[in-house]
């Protein structure tokens, strides 16, 4: 009999052992984010493997305990949970489990939980448990066919969070990154894996450096004190990008029939500018971002014009015929080639 997925809390002798091996610290390559200040507990323990069938890296062979047994865990920040759930074709679950292998291989000794460090993760644990519980429950009565178009508490519960000085907004962000799935409801066929793959590089690069958007956030939750929305003029945008040349395309861009929204923060109901972040969707109940698509098109439009990748991609396709293209290369999801190959015109072009 198949197994219901179903959320297990790990016991506390789980907790202890998968600690016991972090060195208080994130977990992600390079960071060196601190797992507690004090005895307060400050990242996240993150399932490897999804313990809900619409999370990252779900695994159908598991059962619920497995799920939340060490193996199957890793702790790290919040912002590098974020990234790697939002991102799991870069983060797959071979690339989450080597990461954790190398983190843990680091530290010979062993990193032990005081009674009150316990508390303070069993008590994050439980916060979390009872937020997803009550998301999951709202979705079960308001949402149960994954809600394609938001209600007005949607907005509210979302973008309100942008006037709140206390909200992380590097987090608030990467929530909203947009999946290979996202990319491809809302792209045109041709493009969606291009798409995806750059904005992947660009969340990235929110980790590396998030002093800009943090700074931004700030600004927005001390001067602003209302949002608006508005419905994104779709056929305006594809319009004009197939009249400009510099992007490239002769297509529908953005596909017909999904909704998207422009949203504009405002410091007074008189402000006649604001703040605006365009191109928000609303999709299985979560708010994805997609930042400056004309942006993405330009630079794509680039890559795919590049001399130097159009004499690479024939030297790939003539090995293709005579079967010496590796396994593993062929192997590769189409996103993975294509940032495989992308890198590969970067690193010939470096002297």
């Amino acid at each position: 009999m198949i197994e219901t997925p179903k959320r297990l809390e790990p016991t506390k002798e789980t907790i202890r052992f998968l600690f016991s091996k972090t060195g208080n610290q994130c977990a992600f390559p390079g960071c060196s984010h601190s797992l507690f200040q004090a005895d307060t507990f400050l990242a996240e323990v993150c399932h490897i493997s999804a313990v809900k069938e619409t999370g990252a890296r779900f695994n159908d062979k598991l059962t619920n305990e497995d799920r939340r047994k060490e193996d199957n865990l890793i702790v790290l920040c919040r912002n590098h949970h974020s990234l790697i759930d939002n991102d799991e074709f870069e983060y797959d679950t071979d690339k989450v489990l080597q990461m954790k292998r190398e983190h843990e291989g680091q530290f010979t000794n062993a990193f032990d939980l005081s009674e009150k460090q316990m508390k303070s993760v069993e008590s994050s644990l439980q916060i979390i448990l009872e937020s997803l519980e009550r998301i999951e429950s709202h979705l079960g009565t308001r949402n149960s066919k994954g809600k394609e178009f938001p209600e007005q508490v949607d907005f509210d519960q979302h973008f309100s969070k942008f006037l709140n000085d206390e909200t992380d907004f590097l987090a608030l962000f990467l929530k909203a990154q947009p999946t290979i799935e996202d990319c491809k409801r809302v792209f045109h066929e041709d493009y969606y894996l291009d798409i995806y793959e750059h904005y992947s590089h660009m969340y990235r690069e929110l980790c590396v450096d998030p002093v800009r958007i943090r700074k931004e956030g700030d600004k927005i939750s001390t001067e602003y004190k209302s949002y608006e929305y508005k419905l994104t003029p779709i056929d305006e945008f594809n319009s004009w990008m197939k009249e400009r040349d510099i992007f490239g395309i002769k297509v529908d861009l953005l596909r017909k029939g999904i909704q998207m929204y422009d949203i504009r923060f405002l410091k007074n109901n008189d402000d006649r500018f604001g703040v605006s972040f365009n191109f928000w969707l609303f999709r299985k109940g979560r708010w994805v971002f997609f930042p400056k698509p004309n942006r993405v098109m330009r630079n794509i439009n680039s890559i795919r014009s590049d001399d130097d990748l159009r004499a690479l991609v024939k030297v790939i396709k003539g090995m293709n015929k005579i079967g010496l293209l590796p396994k593993e290369f062929l192997s590769m999801p189409d996103a993975r080639k294509l940032s495989f190959t992308q890198e590969l015109v970067r690193q010939l072009k470096k002297k």
